[in-house]
């Protein structure tokens, strides 16, 4: 017995086989789980960011149970999820401008074009402001979901 790492979906299982969370809640929560309880074996680290079905035996679940309460317990989730917050919060504001950035290029452009039509030099031209996103702002972390 363990547990299998998937993401939300319609699957029916006994309480504890599968963890489920969205890829936008996963990401941080897996990572926090690899870097914080020491856990995770390097060779499976990767498999841990996947939507496989990556199976954690059940030993190796408690004690990420186990090191998790503790992190939780002692704040160092709650101080984890602060400077998340702070670097996520800062991450949308700067979102923020890059879209202000990209409705005034496509207003230049023309508002009934969408940029997949747009010239070649244009479309370059909207894809450097695009790239520009972070996308660490939507990747939300909380203690409730670890």
């Amino acid at each position: 017995m363990g547990f299998d790492l998937m993401s939300t979906g319609n699957h029916k299982t006994t309480k504890g086989e599968y963890f489920r969370n969205n890829v936008w809640w996963w990401r941080p929560l897996a990572q926090y789980i690899i870097t914080y309880t020491g856990c995770v074996e390097e060779r499976h680290a990767e498999r841990w960011a996947y939507n496989d079905g990556h199976h954690v035996i059940e030993q190796e679940a408690k004690t990420i149970a186990k090191q998790l309460r503790h992190l939780i317990e002692t704040g160092h989730t709650q101080k984890h999820w602060e400077v998340f917050e702070k670097e996520r919060k800062k991450a949308e504001t700067h979102n923020k401008k890059v879209e202000k950035e990209l409705k005034a290029f496509q207003e230049k452009v023309g508002k009934d074009i969408a940029p997949n039509d747009y010239s070649k030099e244009d479309k370059k031209k909207w894809n450097n402001i695009y790239e520009k996103k972070l996308w660490s702002a939507s990747y939300p972390f909380s203690v409730k979901n670890v």
